[in-house]
């Protein structure tokens, strides 16, 4: 049986857009290009607040991947079509193009980014979880105190830089997982987002790690908007 993947980035933009949200499910479909083409069913996502932010590093949500759609397939999906996120359709010649009524990425550029240049949409991946705790601007730093080599980490995140990780990191977000289930069993959705949306911000920061088995990886690079 495969070992699930470990990401974990700054979220410093939290919207309500990346992610979203809505009805109980959380699901990330813009931003975040490189999580979204590379993280697979079981995968578990760490978002941590930047350094900037009081408190600092708050964790915004953890989530464990449950499905996948590629090709710009959320877009299409009745189940999804009211959802904050769903920012774009399919127009009558069959190209993906942004909702009148969107709330994020009112620019040419963020599209690029959202769903690749050429009309296959290799960008235009989505992932969804139903196993998730999201937090928002609820979410504390308190685990800085019981997770020191994963504060460490966060507090020096970086952009465009490789980093080698331990298995004691590994099993660090694996706690930190477990300890916020064990607090909150049940609910979800325990806070509200940080932010009022702004559909000329583009959120993705850039600053992503894929936590692999033993040592890893990269973090990848802005998009360049």
């Amino acid at each position: 049986m495969r070992e699930p993947r470990f990401y974990v980035y700054k979220c410093v933009v939290d919207d309500g857009g990346a992610p979203c949200i809505d009805n109980n499910i959380l699901s990330l479909t813009i931003c975040k290009p490189y999580i979204r083409s590379t993280a697979r069913e079981g995968d578990l996502i760490f978002a941590f607040g930047s350094n900037n932010e009081t408190p600092n590093n708050r964790l915004v949500y953890i989530a464990e991947v449950g499905r996948k759609f590629s090709g710009g397939k959320y877009f299409e999906l009745d189940e999804f079509k009211n959802r904050g996120d769903c920012i774009y359709e399919r127009n009558q010649s069959g190209k993906l193009v942004r909702r009148t009524d969107a709330k994020f990425h009112d620019f040419p550029t963020a599209w690029i980014s959202d769903l690749g240049e050429d009309g296959r949409y290799p960008k235009a991946n989505a992932l969804v979880a139903s196993n998730f705790r999201y937090f928002g601007k609820a979410g504390t730093s308190s685990w800085k105190s019981t997770h020191p080599r994963l504060k460490e980490l966060i507090e020096k995140l970086g952009q465009g830089h490789r980093v080698n990780f331990t298995q004691d990191l590994r099993s660090e977000l694996l706690e930190l997982k477990k300890g916020v289930w064990r607090r909150f069993p049940e609910n979800k959705v325990l806070g509200r987002p940080m932010h009022t949306p702004d559909e000329h911000i583009d959120p993705d920061d850039g600053d992503v790690m894929k936590i692999c088995n033993t040592r890893c990886y990269y973090i990848a690079k802005k998009c360049r908007l």
